[in-house]
């Protein structure tokens, strides 16, 4: 219970900070993850209120809980009705990019750091993501279009969603091994 309660203060007082980044963005235009990337250094490792130890077991809350707050927060901001009309070229945008970045580094990281391809294969998803945490705010922001923040926004989303598949799919392949293919039910061999 201690681990939630500690999750959730640190992410209060996240989430002042970056109220306070958002006021400081508005007044000077100096963006707030700046802010919010010096005050986490100036209070971790620098004054160390926040201890690695007492972080880690609530590393996973935190992330999940920003995540969702993220995609909430820009889901707020869409239209339904354009989110269908977009969602076909975003879904399109997506795939091309995961693919690409994906064949690509797999092949660079094959040739130039001579690995085996089921480990090259995992560089693409780890980098071909627009991240939809970076994303979403940032268009807000910059005050696009609404169809081209529409767009980016689905976009990043889709992408986030194949990285985190493709990437667990193939972990998963090397902890177990691989896959034999048979009739019924693959079957795992090491």
């Amino acid at each position: 219970m201690s681990d939630v309660l500690g999750a959730f203060t640190v992410a209060a007082i996240i989430l002042f900070i970056g109220f306070l980044g958002d006021l400081l963005f508005r007044k000077t235009g100096l963006p707030d993850i700046l802010f919010l990337i010096i005050f986490g250094v100036v209070l971790g490792p620098v004054l160390n209120f926040f201890s690695r130890e007492t972080l880690i077991p609530t590393t996973p809350y935190i992330a999940t809980l920003s995540f969702i707050m993220i995609l909430f927060y820009g889901g707020m901001e869409m239209d339904i009705s354009r989110v269908f009309k977009q969602s076909g070229r975003a879904v399109l945008l997506a795939l091309t990019y995961f693919i690409f970045v994906t064949v690509v580094m797999a092949i660079f990281t094959k040739f130039i750091f001579n690995m085996r391809w089921i480990q090259a294969l995992m560089f693409g998803p780890m980098i071909a993501g627009t991240s939809s945490v970076v994303i979403i705010p940032l268009s807000n922001k910059l005050q696009l279009k609404e169809e081209t923040s529409l767009t980016l926004s689905l976009e990043s989303t889709v992408t986030d969603v194949l990285n985190v598949v493709f990437f667990f799919s193939i972990l998963e392949l090397l902890t177990r091994g691989g896959i034999k293919l048979r009739r019924g039910r693959p079957r795992y061999y090491r």
